[in-house]
């Protein structure tokens, strides 16, 4: 594995470690990286959903996965999984569960008996965002697919919002090390049962 590959395999590990952290259970992790979720502010992309709103989604075997949506209609579509795990939520009522595919994982939160998509995080290079952005890309490639984004504060991570889904890419040495999708108002809740 390489080491791009390898930072953004411990950095979603941390992702999800942070989702679950507050009640103890997380996967297992052998680092303890210190990068911090994408900011709160709004910056609008629009991309067109089948609802006639605007969101950002992952595509994969032509099904739009976005944030913010019923898990159920997307394994359907897309199939199951390689693995999975769950523990108890703690910003939720229920099981936060994560769903390992090549190339890709979900995690999910509960919501009213249901499962919701909370994130999407591309984990190598053989999959890539709709507007063609993969792992290993650089800043320029990304503002030439998506115009200027909010950074942070260190300059390694921008991200875009809209429809209430925000898309982060983790920079490290000028490569993109990591994308996710969020769910916007669900990865509030998370920070807010963290706080």
């Amino acid at each position: 594995m390489n080491t791009r590959k390898l930072l953004s395999f411990f950095l979603t590990l941390l992702l999800l470690a942070t989702l679950l952290s507050a009640c103890g259970s997380a996967p297992p992790s052998d680092t303890q990286d210190t990068a911090s979720p994408p900011p709160t502010e709004e910056i609008a992309t629009p991309a067109p959903t089948s609802d006639g709103g605007s969101a950002f989604a992952f595509t994969h075997k032509g099904f739009a996965i976005v944030p913010g949506d019923f898990i159920g209609d997307v394994l359907e579509a897309i199939g199951e999984p390689m693995k999975t795990f769950e523990a108890p939520s703690c910003a939720f009522e229920g099981i936060d569960r994560i769903f390992y595919y090549n190339g890709f994982i979900i995690s999910t939160f509960p919501k009213g008996g249901e499962d919701y998509i909370l994130a999407v995080t591309l984990m190598d290079d053989s999959v890539e965002t709709d507007e063609g952005i993969y792992l290993g890309m650089s800043a320029a490639q990304i503002e030439a697919a998506y115009g200027e984004g909010k950074w942070n504060e260190l300059g390694n991570l921008v991200s875009y919002s809209s429809g209430g889904v925000r898309l982060a890419f983790l920079l490290d040495n000028g490569a993109i090390v990591d994308i996710t999708y969020y769910c916007i108002e669900a990865q509030n809740a998370v920070d807010a049962a963290e706080a």
